[in-house]
């Protein structure tokens, strides 16, 4: 089953799960006003279908130009769900066009590069022939959009990095990643909000809490900005305690 509405698609693609798609976006800009847009047919999704007494919703996941729906089919048949989430779209485009800009809080993370951290920074460094002290001035310089949100609770995917940073993944991923670690994969920047095997390029550490991950409660939403800020391994040891 497919059913295309305007700028996306709805279809079908198990008995339990819809795919909403969106073609793919022709610039940068387009591709994070996707996402931002996204996010709000994401959260009313989940609001119109989990009230207590409706709780079809079984789970939702968003990526950079697609939400993933899966749902209750027992208690709700396809055609219904289809036909409520078309209204739900349909209303958060007319009430928000993907011409308009979005924008959530804005979060400083503070990120400590020391070596014991930055697991891939001296290697980048040499492959973009830039010294340390320019790599991470050019990955602080400007803010970060949350995209998506995955692939482990809370870990978020921020758009985009410098061109003269930007890294394709590991060829052979870690077995063990530690919680808070700062990544980059291709031209995106990330962190791990709890320790994982992982294939991003790993340049520093961050003492926050990304996300309570037991509970899913994560820090940031996609449409957020993080402004990252160097600090150093002492200031890192100081947040680090405080936070316990």
């Amino acid at each position: 089953m497919n059913n295309t509405i305007s700028l996306y698609t709805i279809t079908q693609v198990s008995e339990d799960t819809l795919l909403i798609l969106f073609p793919n976006a022709e610039t940068e800009g387009d591709l994070l006003n996707v996402c931002h847009w996204l996010s709000l047919t994401n959260r009313r999704v989940v609001q119109a279908f989990n009230t207590p007494n409706k709780r079809f919703i079984t789970d939702t996941v968003q990526a950079y130009r697609s939400l993933t729906v899966y749902f209750d089919f027992i208690h709700i048949s396809s055609p219904k769900i289809i036909k409520d989430i078309t209204n739900i779209l349909q209303n958060v485009l007319e009430k928000n066009p993907l011409q308009q800009r979005f924008s959530g809080k804005t979060v400083t993370i503070p990120v400590c590069y020391a070596p014991e951290f930055a697991l891939d920074l001296d290697r980048l460094c040499k492959i973009h022939k830039l010294s340390e002290e320019e790599f991470i001035h050019i990955h602080t310089q400007k803010p970060y959009t949350v995209c998506a949100l995955g692939f482990l609770p809370g870990f978020p995917y921020l758009g985009f990095v410098d061109d003269r940073i930007a890294t394709p993944r590991l060829t052979s991923p870690r077995t063990s990643i530690p919680a808070g670690s700062v990544g980059i994969a291709d031209n995106q920047t990330g962190m791990y909000p709890k320790q994982s095997p992982g294939g991003w390029n790993i340049i520093g550490q961050t003492p926050e809490v990304i996300a309570v991950v037991d509970k899913f409660a994560p820090k940031l939403e996609v449409g957020d900005q993080v402004q990252f800020i160097p600090i150093t391994l002492t200031e890192f040891k100081k947040l680090k305690g405080s936070r316990g």
